[in-house]
């Protein structure tokens, strides 16, 4: 099946593998991770519908790489949504990060989504890697004004009723 709207949570490999006084809070301590090459190259083999919108994670040490996933995978930068993490002090080498962005980019005949929801939201960090439920509120928003809808979350950590899931935690 050919979806015409992506969300997707990339497992980052990060060059750190442990990180924090116990050496054990990376993200290669909670789930198999992926070098961005090894992420393209699964993300190549789907299929896509010739008009589409892909809604990607990225943290801010992988803003490059993503932006390299979207560009290889034939799609167009547009902008992105910032979550701010209202109960997190952060983690980073350069500074306590404690945002993360999904970049939105589009394939195709797509037409703007015009939506009067800001690019902005905070919400609460829960589980690690687990994305807050307002991003999906600012998704359908988006998405409402397109005439077929055929969604799919790819590195999935929970099952969605109105969403096909795919990933190795659910």
């Amino acid at each position: 099946m050919d979806y015409n709207v992506w969300y997707v949570d990339p497992p980052w490999e990060f060059d750190n593998q442990n990180t924090g006084g116990s050496l054990t809070s990376g993200a290669s301590q909670k789930y198999p991770t992926m070098q961005t090459d090894d992420i393209i190259t699964l993300m190549k083999k789907f299929q896509y519908h010739k008009d589409s919108v892909m809604f990607m994670w990225a943290t801010n040490a992988m803003l490059p790489d993503a932006m390299r996933i979207i560009s290889e995978l034939g799609f167009t930068y547009k902008g992105k949504v910032t979550w701010r993490k209202t109960n997190f002090l952060g983690m980073g080498y350069w500074y306590r990060n404690v945002t993360e962005d999904c970049l939105f980019a589009i394939k195709g005949n797509v037409r703007a989504f015009h939506s009067q929801l800001p690019n902005y939201f905070e919400a609460p960090n829960t589980k690690h890697s687990e994305k807050p439920d307002e991003m999906r509120v600012i998704i359908e928003d988006g998405i409402s004004r397109m005439s077929v809808i055929k969604k799919i979350e790819v590195f999935a950590r929970k099952e969605s009723t109105s969403w096909k899931a795919w990933g190795n935690q659910i």
